[in-house]
């Protein structure tokens, strides 16, 4: 099953993160939502500014992991998309900061915002 951005509709008994209002409320509202959550390679939780993008339910038979995918606006090397299980997320807060579809399609990054923190 797949939420995806737009026509988002409830999905029920997935493996959703407590804070799974706020990734719906800045889909639906084209918000961007201040992300924390624990990098694979950091010690430390990372925060960054992106767009909601999508909830997606494992796909492949036998994998429970359920991902949000985020658009990170400040990427400068690889995917701009940032996939994460919810058990990687920490909090998910909304902000005032909107953002449009075709910020993915053109590969936009946004200038003058602090995207990568590290928390001690």
């Amino acid at each position: 099953m797949i939420c995806a951005l737009g026509a988002y509709w409830y999905c029920s008994g997935l493996s959703m993160h407590r804070d799974h209002r706020i990734f719906v409320q800045g889909i639906n509202q084209k918000k961007i939502v201040k992300l924390t959550f624990s990098g694979e390679e950091h010690a430390s939780n990372l925060v960054r500014l992106c767009a909601p993008m999508h909830y997606i339910q494992g796909q492949t038979e036998g994998d429970d992991l359920d991902y949000y995918l985020f658009w990170d606006f400040k990427r400068t090397k690889g995917k701009y998309v940032l996939s994460l299980p919810p058990s990687q997320i920490l909090n998910m807060e909304l902000t005032e900061d909107s953002f449009s579809k075709e910020d993915f399609l053109h590969g936009r990054r946004r200038s003058g915002k602090s995207t990568e923190t590290s928390d001690s």
